[in-house]
């Protein structure tokens, strides 16, 4: 049996080769500082791309607590939901770490959902329970589950392999469907 044509070439050689070959994939500005990165350099700008997520969920992380509290002063019985509007994002950011191409993407369509809970900003616990909010807020309630679950799938094909996974561009038109149906509640 003949060895493999790596393990004819010397170890260097081959180091090499392998990470020209990669050179000739990823632009220089992406790897100009490849050579000086360290390990820790890594571990770090995980950490760095972790607070940066944080900041861009922020706004949503904000308007999901105001949503919770207005909601729950209006609304009885909703303390036992209010859970699962906010539950599904931590898991879904976590599963949808490892495909980069879905990630930020992800992200970015939870950024779209943050700007649907300025317009309740008006409300407050001490709003006045009218029929109208009460049923605004309970569409928004279905929609933010209906969105995590779109997501939730999305990110869920990936995990299973599933052939062929939904693409991006039909679980975000059924994201952008989910957004409209919110804005016609606060219009």
């Amino acid at each position: 049996m003949s060895p493999s044509p790596a393990a004819s070439i010397p170890p260097l050689d081959s180091v090499r080769h392998a990470r020209d070959d990669f050179r000739l994939i990823i632009s220089f500005e992406e790897s100009q500082h490849f050579g000086t990165t360290t390990l820790q350099h890594v571990k770090d700008g995980v950490f760095l791309v972790d607070n940066i997520v944080e900041q861009r969920l922020s706004d949503l992380f904000a308007g999901l607590q105001h949503y919770a509290s207005v909601t729950n002063a209006i609304i009885d019985d909703m303390e036992e939901y209010m859970p699962w509007i906010w539950a599904p994002i931590d898991t879904i950011i976590r599963r949808s770490r490892q495909y980069a191409d879905a990630f930020d993407k992800i992200v970015t369509a939870y950024t779209k959902l943050a700007r649907l809970f300025v317009p309740l900003c008006v409300f407050n616990k001490d709003s006045p329970g009218n029929l109208g909010l009460v049923e605004t807020l309970a569409a928004y309630y279905v929609n933010i589950l209906m969105f995590h679950q779109h997501i939730y799938m999305f990110v869920w094909q990936r995990d299973h392999d599933f052939n062929p996974p939904t693409p991006w561009e039909m679980t975000e038109g059924q994201l952008e469907d989910i957004l409209e149906d919110m804005q016609t509640h606060i219009s």
